[in-house]
């Protein structure tokens, strides 16, 4: 009797456990289809600075280019150049509804050039859900990180050897809510008690990370072109 108590509790955890990675993962396909991992976020700035007439500072035109690279819908798609801290310098477009068919958002902006280390790239749009509408948001520095990289034609050539050419490389964040985040915001807005620690107290209810980008090699995707 024993030995079938013990069988019918592992086939319920079993079934229990399908049932939470099929939720996991249906969760995950969810904000996939709406998230920033599916936007392509395109910063080219002008190769060299200008001096308009009658100006004393250097300006640089910026070209930002937002487009969908798979399925999605973003509601009120906006962007902004920023300083760290979100403090919005200047509006780069007003909101949209950008869609995986519709065309991509190209705007020209002219900066300041000493300005261009400390601003960002922020597009932001609205998520929706069962509570309703969430901010989600991708940003980027327009200051470029440069890596260089060595310049081989032939097959045989040595890496070491060839010549190395500056590559711009933007590295995109994006904003993480933290789990349960809507727990935290209801008990931040308690009243302060003694017996409720933080109660009343706003706190971050997400932060920046690096944007996960899946990569695979040769041996991983057989018979794909590379």
């Amino acid at each position: 009797m024993g030995w079938i108590l013990l069988i019918v509790m592992a086939i319920a955890v079993a079934v229990l456990a399908v049932v939470v990675c099929a939720l996991w993962l249906r969760i995950d396909i969810d904000d996939a289809m709406g998230s920033g991992r599916n936007l392509e976020l395109i910063i080219d700035p002008a190769p060299h600075p200008i001096f308009p007439p009658g100006a004393t500072e250097a300006v640089r035109d910026i070209t930002v280019a937002v487009t969908a690279l798979g399925p999605g819908l973003w509601f009120d798609l906006e962007g902004s150049l920023t300083q760290y801290d979100g403090t919005i310098v200047a509006d780069l477009w007003p909101g949209q509804t950008l869609t995986a068919t519709g065309q991509p958002i190209t705007v020209t902006r002219r900066v300041d050039d000493a300005q261009i280390a400390a601003l960002f790239v922020v597009i932001t749009w609205k998520q929706p859900t069962r509570t309703g509408p969430r901010p989600q948001a991708l940003r980027a520095p327009l200051n470029p990180i440069i890596d260089y990289q060595p310049l081989t034609t032939a097959i045989d050539a040595r890496p070491e050897a060839a010549p190395a050419i500056p590559i711009r490389q933007y590295p995109i964040d994006e904003f993480y809510w933290h789990p349960a985040h809507h727990l935290r915001s209801r008990y931040q807005q308690l009243s302060p008690r003694w017996w409720l620690p933080g109660a009343g107290v706003s706190k971050p209810l997400g932060a920046w990370r690096p944007r996960p980008q899946a990569t695979y090699n040769n041996t991983q995707t057989p018979g794909l072109p590379h």
